[in-house]
């Protein structure tokens, strides 16, 4: 038997809701934010997303709300002051999970490997999910080696205070338990992720990255996903098959630009394959959002921790309500891409994004109608 649908809370109740974009959605001629495909607006270099209160409006406000700006922010200088030393940096990061309630609050589990035997060490933090705790969509921050200490130091400050959030909203009942597991992984590099996925604890939906930009990004918010369709075919590392991925960071990132009170943001393909190869090889989509480690203010490091957690839970926590926006933020991906393509003069390229955009609205309805994606 299928498990009862839970009751949906009001924004009055709990922070986590999408209730603060609710009141003044702009006019319907102004749902769709970002550019056409030619232009610049505040969202450089992707198609429009739809504004709406579902999908990742339901946790960007709350994650806003409680994250702890300049408590991260003191902690990403201390540990980027102290250089590379992983080590270090996970011992300190075991120590304030379990103090936050990880490894001993029910549905709250933690896992520290500092000596695996052939393998790297990591930590991380797991919400089990409520009805398929055995899938996970896992978030990731690496502490040195290619993210560097500066940039790696901003990743992990926001993922750990992403987690205390998390803990804080669960232990107050203003957060339900999501679906899926959410997963929150520390390594220095990603030999830590290889190592934690041989493990096979779970089964991986979807990976979130959240890191300091090595250079000064594009935007104040930067999303990089895979290559997309273009005149050399598809990237290496767009995946065995379409999915929504992009388009629920995209929306994810809209919300905070919208909360954050209209901050700039881009968007383009990875600049860098090491912190996802772990996460390609074994088939599994996943994104990276990006901030500018050496300006990472406290309320930067927010950001970040809301677009990367506001993304995990979405995915980890579908409702049919989010199914609209998902849609329509596809069509205006497809409407984006098929403008460019015509305006090109190849005639290949546009009915193949038709193709790929049809498979991906499929994605999300299996995600959102069937909990699968």
């Amino acid at each position: 038997m299928a498990p009862a649908p839970r009751p949906l809370r009001t924004a009055a109740a709990c922070l986590f809701a999408g209730g603060c974009l609710a009141p003044d959605l702009p006019p319907p001629a102004d749902l769709f934010v970002g550019p056409e495909y030619s232009a610049t607006s505040d969202h450089a270099g992707g198609p429009g997303v739809l504004i709406a209160p579902t999908g990742p409006a339901r946790f960007a406000g709350g994650i806003l709300e409680l994250f702890d700006g300049p408590s991260n922010q003191a902690r990403a200088r201390s540990w980027a002051a102290a250089g590379v030393d992983p080590a270090a940096t996970l011992r300190e990061l075991g120590v304030t999970l379990e103090a936050a309630g990880f490894g001993a609050q029910p549905g709250l589990s933690l896992g520290v490997s500092l000596a695996a035997e052939g393998g790297a060490p990591f930590v991380f933090a797991t919400i089990e999910g409520a009805t398929r705790p055995h899938e996970a969509v896992v978030l990731v921050a690496h502490t040195g080696s290619e993210a560097t200490a500066e940039g790696g130091a901003h990743g992990a400050a926001a993922q750990l205070g992403l987690a205390l959030v998390l803990a804080k909203a669960l232990a107050a009942d203003e957060l339900a338990a999501p679906a899926r597991s959410v997963l929150l992984l520390w390594g220095a590099d990603p030999a830590a992720t290889r190592t934690w996925l041989a493990s096979g604890s779970h089964y991986v939906v979807a990976a979130v990255h959240g890191h300091g930009a090595l250079a000064p990004p594009p935007a104040a918010l930067h999303l990089e996903r895979a290559l997309e369709l273009g005149p050399g075919g598809e990237s290496a590392g767009a995946g065995p098959r379409p999915d929504g991925l992009a388009v629920v960071a995209r929306c994810a990132q809209a919300d905070v630009a919208r909360l954050a009170g209209g901050l700039v943001t881009s968007e383009g393909p990875f600049s860098d394959g090491g912190a996802r190869r772990p996460f390609v090889a074994v088939g599994v989509p996943s994104v990276v959002f990006r901030v500018a480690a050496d300006e990472a203010a406290g309320e930067s490091l927010g950001r970040l921790a809301a677009a990367a957690g506001a993304t995990a839970l979405a995915l980890a926590d579908p409702l049919p309500g989010d199914l609209e926006r998902y849609l329509l933020t596809n069509r205006a991906q497809l409407d984006a891409r098929v403008s460019a393509a015509t305006a090109a003069s190849d005639d290949s390229l546009a009915p193949r994004w038709r193709e790929r955009c049809t498979r991906v609205r499929h994605w999300f309805r299996a995600l959102c109608l069937g909990g699968g994606g």
